[in-house]
């Protein structure tokens, strides 16, 4: 039979062979994270917020573009040119136009500011006439 000191050293030595194991364990899964850690921070770094920041730059200049797009629209268009040399008399006819660029281009509001009359037209006439020398209108 065994003896007890035997016993003990077979106990002693399982006891250092799963602690090594369990700290092998614990370094491998310890390392596997901070090299898992390092290359998802290296890919969102390298690929992802270059997509992020080209994403917000199409969205702000696609935001700029419509109206500057708009604005060139209406100022090559012939009844508007037309409207304005002929001394700008219907004002239905202009509040007509402006509800129509509204809908067509899906804006949120269409307007025209007369340089020759200084008036400020929008979808439901003339709102106001236009003072530079007004904080708001400068």
């Amino acid at each position: 039979m065994y003896s007890t000191h035997r016993i003990f050293k077979r106990q002693r030595l399982l006891l250092w062979l799963s602690i090594l194991l369990a700290m092998g364990f614990f370094a491998t899964t310890l390392s596997s994270y901070y090299v898992s850690k390092q290359t998802i921070l290296n890919a969102i770094v390298a690929q992802e917020l270059p997509l992020t920041s080209s994403n917000v730059y199409s969205e702000i200049q696609k935001d700029m573009v419509r109206p500057v797009l708009i604005s060139s629209t209406m100022a090559h268009d012939t009844f508007l040119r037309d409207w304005v040399l002929g001394g700008e008399r219907d004002v239905d006819a202009m509040a007509r136009y402006l509800r129509e660029i509204k809908a067509h281009y899906g804006a949120f509001s269409s307007f025209f500011v007369s340089d020759r009359s200084a008036r400020y037209y929008t979808g439901e006439g003339i709102l106001k006439q236009v003072a530079p020398q007004a904080p708001r209108d400068a």
